[in-house]
């Protein structure tokens, strides 16, 4: 009994000592950290944000110029010219004085054994004379005796060639107080031996036409607020009068100051483009057209060089 008394003490005591073990090795679990990241975490997010596609267009794309109407419009071109060195035969007729009836500085070419061209430009010359005189009447000289008015008269070729010659004169009329410029062509054909009108270098009246109507479109493209009025009495012979070449082959037609336009807006010249003209073109502004476009270098008559 004493024995089995002792052995019923020692097992319990083993229990005891199982129970207060177990209360002290086990491990109690970790509470579940939340999800609100650490300081660092925040820190190190922010720093490597990049910016969004709307902020990067924002910063980096700067404005672009872009064009607003046409471009330049080109006022007032002039036609080639050649300079008449090495044309055998060319000369210049020279009449200048000052004072009654009025004052005149007029040049204008000759051209040795062609009667027929010298003719037709001494006319013309002398029918601008003629017309200036008749403009201003008598003149009224001032207190020391000199008469302002004054009629002065240039000259240049367009083409000049065994074929056919071309010339311009550019008139400045000036009346005392205020002046005009005006310019007319005289067109030579050699084959036939006669000088011919500006408005022989286009085909026909339908033709004629036409080019007042591409006229009209470079003018309202080019010069819409000049008030350039097309539609005037002019018969198309007075008003197309002065027509040249460019060494592009575009038509370059002249106006004369006032003709078309108030005075202040000066002479009006427009371009029409070659491959608009050439169909419009007579056999005659053909030949005019290629002489141009390969000007001679010498004048021989009946004998083309080049």
């Amino acid at each position: 009994m004493p024995r089995l008394l002792t052995a019923l003490t020692a097992l319990l005591c083993l229990l005891l000592l199982a129970g207060c073990g177990s209360e002290d090795d086990t491990p109690t679990a970790s509470p579940t950290p939340t999800s609100a990241p650490s300081p660092i975490a925040t820190i190190e997010a922010t720093a490597t944000l990049s910016p969004t596609p709307t902020e990067s267009a924002t910063a980096t794309t700067e404005p672009t110029a872009e064009p607003t109407g046409p471009a330049e419009p080109e006022l007032n071109p002039e036609p080639a010219t050649v300079s008449g060195r090495g044309i055998q035969g060319l000369g210049e007729v020279t009449d200048a004085r000052i004072g009654a009836p009025f004052g005149l500085d007029v040049r204008y070419p000759r051209i040795a054994s062609l009667d027929p061209f010298n003719a037709a430009v001494a006319a013309e010359v002398q029918r601008q004379i003629d017309e200036f005189s008749a403009q201003i009447g008598t003149p009224t000289p001032l207190p020391d005796g000199r008469i302002p008015q004054e009629l002065t008269l240039t000259w240049r070729l367009l083409v000049a060639s065994a074929d056919v010659i071309g010339v311009r004169l550019d008139t400045y009329r000036f009346f005392g107080a205020n002046g005009a410029e005006s310019s007319t062509t005289i067109w030579f054909d050699l084959q036939g031996g006669e000088a011919m009108p500006a408005v022989a270098l286009i085909k026909d009246n339908a033709s004629i036409e036409r080019l007042r109507t591409l006229v009209a479109a470079v003018i309202a493209r080019d010069r819409p607020d000049d008030g350039i009025d097309l539609d005037v009495p002019t018969p198309p012979i007075e008003l197309y009068d002065t027509l040249g070449f460019d060494a592009a082959g575009r038509l370059i037609v002249t106006f004369d100051e006032a003709e078309v336009a108030a005075s202040f807006v000066g002479q009006v010249s427009v371009a029409i483009a070659a491959e608009d003209v050439e169909p419009l073109l007579s056999a005659f502004g053909l030949r005019a057209l290629a002489e141009a476009l390969d000007p001679a270098t010498s004048l021989g008559i009946g004998v083309s060089g080049r």
